[in-house]
């Protein structure tokens, strides 16, 4: 405690400067040194006192990846059958050739177009995998299904799981023997209602994913203290 006259050191019991013989003036020390301890004068402290505190802000937890995948070879099935099945045609038809002796004119001719029917075929195969799995992706978050398409240009499409209405799982004959299978998800967007996951393995499980992101991010999207900010409030704003 300090004179207020003369700036002199004083004793806590002095009612009176040793140096000056100023009057202490004890009430006002005490609430300076109380205004100066808490940093703010007491009209700001009383006012502070009545204010009714802060609700505490929702902050959303980060996006996190939940399933990565691309189609299958196990899709394209159906596609080898068919292949295998017009394989065993042109050796069927070739070996009739062989055995017809009427026709050894034409047997360079249909051998060069059984050759380019094989060539063919081969090709198709070949197509059909590079684009299998090299031009699609899928990736599944808390928050969205990603569906990156392309090989040299890439493009990608987005879809917000709270538009999200329904997930249905399709497979035929040698998509349920090899447990692959399509995903047809139907959201709210008004300009792509439909996205396709396509040939994936284990379909129905990646399904209930689907369906499990989506129901937690609605119970998050649900308004706290009172109809306030909602967790979802970015995930929905980022859906557009």
């Amino acid at each position: 405690m300090h004179c207020w006259a003369c700036g002199t050191t004083l004793l806590e019991d002095s009612n009176f400067c040793h140096r000056c013989g100023a009057r202490v003036r004890r009430q006002q020390a005490s609430e300076a040194a109380k205004s100066v301890g808490a940093g703010t004068s007491p009209p700001e402290q009383a006012e502070a006192a009545s204010s009714p505190a802060e609700a505490p802000r929702y902050s959303p937890p980060a996006e996190a990846e939940v399933w990565v995948g691309r189609p299958t070879i196990g899709s394209l099935a159906g596609r080898f059958t068919f292949a295998g099945v017009c394989l065993l045609a042109i050796i069927g038809g070739l070996a009739y050739i062989w055995q017809r002796k009427e026709i050894e004119n034409w047997q360079p001719l249909l051998w060069r177009v059984a050759l380019v029917l094989l060539v063919i075929l081969g090709l198709w195969l070949l197509v059909s995998v590079i684009k299998t799995k090299l031009t699609l992706r899928y990736r599944l978050t808390t928050e969205r299904l990603i569906i990156e398409r392309g090989f040299l240009s890439k493009r990608t499409e987005e879809l917000d799981l709270l538009r999200v209405d329904e997930a249905t799982v399709h497979q035929g004959l040698f998509d349920r023997l090899a447990n692959v299978g399509n995903i047809v998800i139907a959201s709210t967007e008004p300009t792509d209602p439909l996205h396709i996951i396509v040939g994936v393995e284990q379909p129905v499980e990646l399904k209930e994913k689907v369906r499990q992101q989506t129901r937690e991010l609605r119970r998050l999207s649900v308004p706290v203290n009172g109809g306030g900010e909602t967790p979802g409030a970015r995930t929905a704003g980022a859906g557009g």
